[in-house]
């Protein structure tokens, strides 16, 4: 069942106290998608997809991926961060390997610590971490310097107006003393402006600097077409729109009588472990959100035992739910982005198990290049759309 609630004078009142965007808020509506959780219901890949484009990246030995912690598309082009190394490496919309940007090491343009990357797409530059400077290179693999900073956070991505947003860990405060970055969200202007959403107690009570079992999204901003960023941060039930300096609320999940009887985002991290463990039927955890022109997608877990994902309908208000079972390739597709109204996904090449049922949705000139893929091989990307529901 799916509802649209307008806010009111009183909602207004409470969320001004947290965004600075009183006037958007006002006239927004919130979209509550409200959820029948049951570890029962499954979503088999075959049933729910219109097209599937399989994608094997070319193994070379000076392109060599464990797994694919992130990725992100532009310009027909494929940035994938390797989960071992945490470097870039670049593919073509063929699956052929173009150039790896950064290198290890203390020379010009090599980097030591990498561990985060976005893309500015207006300039067409990446930034990938490097300790407290943001490396820049071009899309052919260029160096072109860096830009310090001073910050701690677990992802970021940059606006098209230029304003970097940064997600963190919910009990991160290590900059506790100048109210920076105590919250999931936060954002910084091209002028050096600050605004910070989302404060966590959990984390303002902490020491500054100590280290505290956490939980994060894993893919807490995405992208639109229109330059808004579709944005989410772990254990909240709200997923919000970013447009310039605002964030506003866009969708509530509703997970019914299964939800968390206690605020989870304002407890440790381990007594939200300490809690799951002893409510194990506590639906909870959203994440993974993906938007698109046509559908709103995430995941969410039943304990620490199962999950499942979530497809909703903008259009119709109708909503695909259930465990995914890939009975096309085996293996767990892990989403990693999208490409329009396509979702990216990658499954590891030891996982392949093909099915006859691929037969149905490839040709057999690629069921044949895929039967020629050996466990040794580099991830394959997974794309597909859904079919109308």
């Amino acid at each position: 069942m799916i509802k649209t609630v307008r806010l009111y004078t009183l909602c207004i009142l409470s969320l001004s106290s947290i965004f600075s965007c009183t006037d958007n808020i006002s006239e927004s509506e919130i979209t509550t998608i409200k959820l029948t959780p049951n570890k029962e219901s499954h979503l088999l890949l075959s049933s729910i997809i219109d097209s599937l484009h399989i994608l094997p990246l070319e193994t070379t030995e000076q392109a060599l991926l464990s797994d694919i912690r992130e990725l992100e598309y532009d310009e027909g082009l494929y940035f994938i961060q390797n989960d071992q190394d945490m470097l870039i490496y670049i593919f073509n919309r063929n699956g052929k390997f173009n150039c790896k940007p950064a290198k290890k090491g203390q020379g010009p343009g090599e980097i030591r610590f990498p561990q985060n990357f976005a893309l500015n797409k207006i300039d067409k530059e990446i930034w990938l971490t490097n300790n407290n400077s943001f490396y820049k290179y071009n899309y052919a693999g260029k160096y072109l310097g860096n830009k310090p900073y001073s910050l701690a956070f677990s992802d970021f991505c940059i606006e098209k107006n230029g304003n970097i947003y940064f997600y963190t860990n919910k009990t991160n405060n290590s900059h506790i003393g100048d109210g920076f970055l105590t919250g999931n969200i936060t954002m910084l202007s091209p002028q050096g402006e600050k605004k910070t959403w989302f404060k966590s107690k959990a984390a303002l009570q902490h020491e500054p600097n100590k280290s505290y079992m956490s939980f994060f999204t894993r893919i807490p901003f995405s992208e639109q077409e229109d330059g808004k960023i579709t944005c989410h941060y772990a254990f909240c039930d709200t997923i919000y729109s970013i447009h310039k300096d605002c964030i506003t609320p866009s969708y509530v999940i509703d997970f019914g009588e299964n939800k968390s009887k206690i605020d989870l985002d304002q407890i440790p991290g381990s007594d939200v472990d300490e809690y799951i463990h002893a409510h194990p039927k506590t639906v909870w955890y959203a994440r993974e959100v993906l938007e698109t022109s046509n559908i709103v997608r995430f995941s969410y877990n039943f304990g620490f035992e199962s999950y499942a994902d979530v497809y909703y309908n903008k259009s119709n208000g109708h909503i695909l739910e259930g465990k995914p079972i890939n009975d096309l390739l085996g293996g767990y597709i892990k989403i990693l982005g999208k490409r329009g109204n396509t979702i990216i996904g990658c499954i590891p090449a030891i996982d392949i198990q093909l099915s006859d049922k691929l037969s149905s949705f490839i040709s057999q000139e690629k069921l044949s290049e895929l039967k020629k893929i050996t466990p040794e091989s580099n991830p394959i990307l997974i794309e597909f759309t859904l079919k109308d529901f």
